[in-house]
């Protein structure tokens, strides 16, 4: 009897617990679903893509598509037994392409021998036998890598179900390529090849559209790379005054088709799918592929790592849908830049509301503050990247007029319409490029700088300071100390 007593308030408190409990799943389950059916919506209505299968490009014949071609297949031919790194961008070690890092590796001390444009710093390069010899035993190789960049289309076969964990050998082999590339145009204009020198700066751009296409934002950064060795090469060649001003308009033809900042939010549209793929499989495996390690690795997972992952899968699933639903919204704010026309003031935004964000709501969505990279330096680098072509176009065309007239204009305004179609803009300020002619034939061409401020022209060292800074001549520019408070 008395047990009998004591067992019926015990099974009605287990009773109420458990329907809380259930309650509890309930709402959390309702509210993930709802918070994810307005972000669907409000993103269908917009014609977003949600997912990778809508961003896959259309098949195309691989006789004309760039990762068919048999030396670019050789990066994703691995062994059955190679175990690739998470986000891996090494190939495999037969690819032949890989041979080409004898060239670089005859060539040491790059970053004190190459041009910099934005610390005015010439080139020191001087070729050696050794480097010339060794570029003619890769000629064929070369020959047969420029053929596969010519081809029109590209589409990648990368096994985008991995997601994050997505292997992509040939970003850096792309990376060394724009390396050889350029040590090729300065040997080549060593020897007064301007149109040689030419052709491999055009090659370096396409390497540069080819490494962002149909990736990650890991792409879109290798992109950027690509391109700042391209604008630094075509800056060396510039201040030489080694082009004519037939290969000037084709370089200026080539940089017309650039958009950098177009393909910083398809990376980010890109980074959103796979995400969304990721989670909208709501699985065991999810939580170690968002933690990076592979379950199929031979890494151990340690112990609080895996009560975390039981903890967590014990967890409403509605939970997944809310931390879904935060990542777009999260996403939305720094894709804003593009309607607004404003890098720094969104990225000022997304920074505060990061910084806003309580240990509550992050917890909440433990994914989205885990999956999102920092965008702000991602910005800022677009933004540098933007900057520099418009840099490099003004530039050409500042260099046209002179050989045209024998002299360089007193304002950016004598190049419309005959040597630009219209000036490039401040991507900061929204306004024509800074233009500032020395009256020595030399000039300075800026940017207002991620500090929004009008340095008047003086960059520094910080890049968040100071003026970003072409100068059409080495030595012309003095870099300030960061001035942090």
């Amino acid at each position: 009897m008395k047990l009998t007593r004591l067992l019926r308030p015990l099974s009605i408190t287990l009773l109420a617990l458990f329907t809380l409990i259930a309650l509890f799943y309930a709402v959390i389950n309702w509210r993930g679903a709802h918070a994810w059916k307005k972000a669907e919506t409000q993103l269908r209505a917009k014609g977003e893509p949600l997912s990778i299968a809508e961003l896959l490009p259309e098949p195309v014949p691989d006789d004309q598509n760039v990762a068919m071609a048999p030396v670019f297949q050789e990066l994703f031919t691995h062994e059955s037994t190679s175990q690739q790194p998470a986000m891996s961008l090494e190939s495999p070690p037969k690819a032949r392409l890989k041979q080409l890092r004898e060239i670089l590796n005859l060539h040491p001390n790059q970053a004190d021998t190459l041009p910099a444009f934005d610390r005015a710093r010439a080139s020191k390069f001087k070729s050696t036998p050794e480097l010339e010899a060794a570029f003619t035993k890769h000629d064929a190789l070369l020959k047969e890598l420029e053929d596969a960049l010519n081809r029109p289309l590209i589409s990648w076969n990368l096994d985008y179900e991995k997601s994050f964990l997505l292997t992509m050998p040939h970003l850096g082999i792309l990376l060394d390529l724009a390396k050889v590339y350029q040590l090729r145009a300065l040997m080549r204009l060593e020897k007064n090849d301007s149109e040689g020198a030419l052709q491999d700066l055009a090659l370096q751009l396409r390497l540069a559209t080819i490494a962002e296409q149909g990736s990650l934002m890991i792409g879109y950064l290798v992109a950027t790379t690509i391109r700042q060795t391209h604008t630094n090469t075509a800056w060396e060649i510039l201040h030489r005054q080694a082009w004519n001003s037939a290969q000037i308009s084709k370089l200026g033809s080539l940089l017309n088709n650039q958009d950098p900042l177009n393909s910083l939010n398809m990376s980010l549209r890109w980074e959103r799918a796979a995400f969304l793929d990721l989670t909208a499989q709501k699985s065991f495996n999810l939580m170690y592929d968002l933690i990076g390690i592979a379950q199929d690795s031979n890494e151990k997972v340690p112990l609080s790592v895996q009560m975390g992952i039981w903890v967590w899968k014990a967890l409403p699933e509605g939970r997944l849908d809310s931390d879904r639903a935060h990542y777009v919204e999260c996403m939305e704010l720094i894709m804003g830049w593009k309607e607004a026309k404003e890098l720094k003031p969104m990225s000022t935004r997304f920074n505060d509301r990061i910084k806003q964000t309580g240990f509550i709501t992050q917890a909440v969505n433990i994914w989205t503050y885990k999956s999102i990279p920092a965008y702000s330096p991602i910005l800022m680098r677009a933004a540098q990247i933007q900057a520099n072509l418009g840099f490099v176009q003004t530039a050409l065309a500042i260099e046209r007029y002179r050989l045209a007239t024998g002299r360089i204009p007193d304002s950016l305004d004598l190049l419309i319409p005959d040597y630009l179609p219209s000036l490039p803009q401040d991507p900061i300020s929204g306004r024509p490029l800074f233009y500032n002619n020395r009256r020595d034939g030399s000039y300075l061409l800026y940017s207002i700088g991620w500090n929004e401020k009008d340095d008047g022209g003086e960059p520094n060292r910080d890049a968040k300071q100071g003026d970003w800074v072409w100068p059409s001549h080495p030595g012309i520019l003095k870099l300030k100390e960061s001035s942090k408070p």
